[in-house]
């Protein structure tokens, strides 16, 4: 497990790194998702999460922005994110998000 946090970290932002620690600790261990991998986006100077729900078609993943819950959002807020999702071509190879 800490290799794997290593190479996380490796490729965080280290402003965001307690963040996606925490909530990519609390999917592995508290909930115990076996599918959850991180994708570093340097547009937005954070990690994605992207995981699967137990239970669930292989090809249903979430995609988890973590934030902390006094980031105040707004509707524009959120489309300013999503719009600099899509600039950032990302695309799902089947194995990663990237």
């Amino acid at each position: 497990m800490q290799s794997k946090l290593d190479g996380i970290e490796a490729v965080t932002n280290p402003e965001q790194w307690p963040l996606v620690r925490q909530v990519y600790l609390d999917l592995v261990l508290a909930k115990k998702w076996k599918t959850v991998e991180t994708v570093p986006v340097a547009t937005l100077q954070t990690t994605l999460i992207i995981a699967q729900q137990p239970n669930t078609s292989a090809d249903q993943h979430l995609v988890i922005f973590p934030i902390l819950q006094d980031t105040a959002l707004s509707t524009a807020r959120i489309s300013d994110l999503f719009q600099t999702l899509a600039a950032a071509d990302l695309t799902n190879d089947g194995k990663e998000l990237r």
